[in-house]
């Protein structure tokens, strides 16, 4: 119930941000009289139009007090001229670096979470005084769950790559990308398929791809650009449709480890960016460069075909349901 209580408090002079864990903002757990349902009523109309930024922690399934359902909060409605507050709903079983339900008791003690929302809180304190957008900035960095795109200004990424500068040798042309404990720094060249529009994904296990990375990362670092030839002097950095944080489950072990949960340097880089079919004229070609390669971690990457795949589902033999459709992206 904290977090009912923060909320009903709201708008205060003193309260900059709102993380609740495991709070029951739209229903209540137990209906033990009216007052509750007035208050929980009253906090919808302060989460719709307060402007101060708050975001849910939900443990899930693995709550098994507070329902799922309840715990998210309210889309506030859209209004002309006007910026929606800042709400975000974060389950635990996607939050970068849990990656697992969690109890309704075990909320406040299991440690993936709560350095989290520490950390946060630090920074937090920093920009009290400075607007909602930055202050919800702050949990976004720190409570991802990978549906928002990652934003970080202070990021030291490669606007445009020069292709011209580099030496022969460190540069590599390749279909796809299959590098196990890579240990040099070099920057490969992957054609862009002319015949249609494509995804390029990539992997990086440990590393970075400025901003998503581990808590404590690999020195691996890779940039990507998409180059208009094989010989260009600017090529400007490649947007992302897909930019986030993935667990890495060792084979035969079980995930999350028991007693332990995931390790901070742990996790999967996920790159994924729409590009368009190259013309006739002139090949494309997506730039992958590696840097602080040393022997660790491991980079996978190719392009994906946008086309969905349409079958019949046939049910026991030759009772088949031809009407029944299964896409899958």
């Amino acid at each position: 119930m904290g977090g009912t209580v923060a909320v009903s408090l709201l708008p205060h002079p003193n309260i900059s941000a709102i993380i609740t864990m495991s709070t029951a903002h739209t229903l209540p757990p137990a209906r033990l009289d009216r007052p509750i349902d007035s208050v929980l009523f009253r906090n919808r109309e302060i989460l719709r139009q307060d402007p101060t930024p708050i975001l849910s922690l939900c443990g899930g399934a693995t709550d098994l007090l507070v329902p799922a359902e309840s715990c998210i909060l309210p889309v506030p409605e859209a209004r002309e001229g006007v910026s929606s507050p800042y709400r975000r709903t974060v389950f635990t079983s996607a939050l970068e670096g849990a990656w697992t339900g969690v109890g309704h008791l075990e909320m406040v003690w299991c440690h993936q979470v709560r350095w989290r929302v520490a950390r946060a809180a630090i920074e937090l304190a920093a920009v009290a005084e400075r607007s909602p957008e930055v202050r919800g900035q702050v949990l976004d960095r720190w409570l991802r769950d990978g549906h928002i795109p990652a934003d970080d200004p202070t990021s030291d990424h490669q606007d445009s790559l020069d292709l011209s500068v580099l030496r022969p040798e460190d540069v590599e042309y390749a279909d796809s990308l299959t590098l196990r404990e890579p240990t040099q720094s070099r920057t490969y060249l992957l054609p862009v398929p002319s015949d249609k529009s494509s995804t390029f994904a990539l992997y990086l296990s440990r590393g970075s791809i400025s901003p998503i990375s581990p808590h404590h990362p690999l020195p691996l670092r890779i940039s990507v650009h998409l180059c208009p030839s094989s010989h260009s002097t600017a090529c400007p950095r490649l947007q992302p449709t897909t930019l986030k944080l993935v667990p890495e489950p060792v084979p035969g072990r079980p995930f999350p480890v028991p007693n332990e949960g995931s390790d901070e340097s742990e996790g999967v880089v996920v790159f994924a960016a729409e590009v368009p079919a190259s013309s006739p004229e002139q090949d494309q070609y997506v730039a992958v460069t590696i840097e602080g390669a040393d022997g660790r971690g491991w980079v996978a990457a190719a392009f994906v075909s946008d086309e969905r795949i349409v079958d019949d589902v046939g049910v026991f033999g030759e009772h088949r349901v031809p009407d029944l459709k299964c896409y899958l992206d």
